[in-house]
């Protein structure tokens, strides 16, 4: 033997890391291929979600736009606002009788739901949510009942103000 072999290079000690570990046992498995189907799917999804959240962000309006939207009433006039929407869903006299009894018919119905949901509150809590979901339902039923009878469509915002009045004033 000659002292060239006695003097081997030192080769670097290579380190057990849980990432090759993780990798040789989804090798020993056969279940290799799943990392790389993992990172093409996740990252169109990723961009999905991205550009999904940026244009959202983009269409909501800001609390303040939506405030001042709320407390203002919109420079069109409730009779012109139903003009249109009555065009729109071809709307005939007729059909506007008709959809006067629908809409009685329903707001009973709501109105039911939320007697139920108080009825149902003194055995448990669960009637609350039953109430507030029959008490928003009615409210949205009521002020298209409205809209179709006076043949006007205010704001949301106006009408509960208008029937607030009438209730307590």
């Amino acid at each position: 033997m000659t002292n060239a072999d006695d003097q081997q290079t030192p080769t670097p000690k290579k380190r057990m890391t849980a990432a090759k570990v993780g990798r040789g046992a989804l090798w020993a498995v056969g279940l290799a291929p799943v990392m790389g189907v993992t990172r093409t799917v996740t990252g169109p999804i990723k961009e999905i979600a991205t550009d999904t959240r940026d244009g959202m962000r983009r269409s909501t309006p800001s609390l303040k736009d939506a405030r001042a939207a709320w407390k203002l009433d919109t420079p069109e006039d409730p009779a012109v606002r139903f003009a249109v929407m009555a065009e729109r869903a071809h709307l005939s006299e007729a059909g506007r009788l008709e959809m006067v009894r629908y809409y009685t018919i329903l707001l009973a119905f709501t109105l039911l739901g939320v007697v139920g949901g108080i009825a149902v509150m003194f055995w448990n809590l669960s009637g609350l949510l039953l109430v507030a979901l029959a008490g928003v339902a009615s409210m949205a039923v009521a002020y298209r009942r409205d809209a179709v009878i006076q043949q006007r469509m205010p704001t949301f915002s106006r009408w509960i103000k208008e029937r607030l009045w009438w209730i307590f004033g």
